[in-house]
């Protein structure tokens, strides 16, 4: 699995390219896009909010 946006980008033309899956799904992302959805809240509110 690539670790740096050049690799994912690399990843995801050659998974489109050949019709495969990508290495990792969107949805293995979802709790990390949670979490930073939760960091911005919680400095746009100025307190700890709960990562849904």
């Amino acid at each position: 699995m690539p670790s740096n946006r050049l690799g994912v980008l690399e990843a995801f033309v050659h998974a489109v390219d050949r019709g495969t899956d990508l290495p990792i799904s969107g949805h293995n992302n979802l709790p990390s896009l949670a979490l930073m959805i939760a960091a911005g809240e919680s400095a746009r509110q100025g307190r700890a909010v709960p990562v849904a």
